[in-house]
C-alpha cells in the first residue's frame, strides 16, 4: 500500500515538474514573404521577465500545424506574442536576433540584452530613417538612460539635445523613453 502511495506521489510530482516553467501563448509570425502564420510559442518562463527575452532573441520554438519547429532571425520578419495584458512584438534585426519593438514610425526603438561575460546588459537601439543609429546602453543608477549615452545619439536634432542636456527630461522609465522617442521624432523627421 505504502509502495502504491510512493508510485502515485512520484509520478504526480514528475507531471508537476515537467509542466512547470512552460507556458504557451498565441503567436503571429511574419514570414520573409510577408506571409503572416498563427502558431504557438513555448516560453520556459511563467512571467515576462529579462530571461524570456534572452531566450528568443536567437531563436523562437513554435507549434506550427500540430508540428514543433524553430524560426531564426534570417527565417522571418517579426512575430508578436499575445499575453494577458498586453502584446510584445519582435523584429528580425540583421538577420541576427530578435529585439522587442517598442515604438515604430519614422523612427524605431527597439529593446534587447546583450551578455558580456557574466554580465546581462540591456540596450536599446534607435534607428533613424537618415540610417544613424544608435545603440545606448541602459546604465543609469537614477534614470533608465543616462544623459552622456543619451546625448551622441540625439545630437542631430537641437529641439531634442536641448530637453536631455538642460535635463528638462529624464528618463527614468520605458514609457518616458518612447515618448522621448516620439518627440524627438515630431520635432526632428516630421518631414
Amino acid at each position: 500500500m505504502i509502495n502504491k502511495i510512493f508510485r502515485i506521489l512520484a509520478f504526480s510530482f514528475l507531471i508537476v515538474q515537467s509542466s512547470y516553467g512552460q507556458s504557451y501563448y498565441e503567436t503571429e509570425v511574419v514570414k520573409l514573404q510577408n506571409d503572416t502564420v498563427k502558431v504557438s510559442i513555448k516560453i520556459s518562463e511563467p512571467e515576462w521577465s529579462a530571461v524570456q527575452l534572452r531566450s528568443i532573441q536567437t531563436k523562437i520554438q513554435v507549434f506550427e500545424n500540430g508540428n514543433e519547429r524553430e524560426y531564426l532571425p534570417s527565417e522571418i520578419k517579426s512575430f508578436k506574442i499575445k499575453l494577458e495584458k498586453r502584446t510584445v512584438i519582435f523584429d528580425a534585426l540583421e538577420n541576427k536576433f530578435f529585439a522587442e519593438r517598442l515604438y515604430s514610425n519614422k523612427v524605431k526603438l527597439y529593446k534587447y540584452l546583450e551578455t558580456k561575460g557574466q554580465s546581462v546588459i540591456r540596450r536599446y537601439l534607435i534607428l533613424k530613417p537618415s540610417n544613424n543609429n544608435f545603440n545606448v546602453p541602459a546604465m543609469g543608477l537614477s534614470n533608465l538612460i543616462t544623459r552622456k549615452s543619451l546625448l551622441p545619439a540625439i545630437e542631430d536634432c537641437p529641439a531634442s539635445y536641448d530637453k536631455i542636456k538642460n535635463e528638462e527630461v529624464k528618463i527614468k522609465d520605458e514609457k518616458v523613453f518612447v515618448d522621448f522617442i516620439k518627440d524627438y521624432e515630431k520635432n526632428c523627421f516630421s518631414n
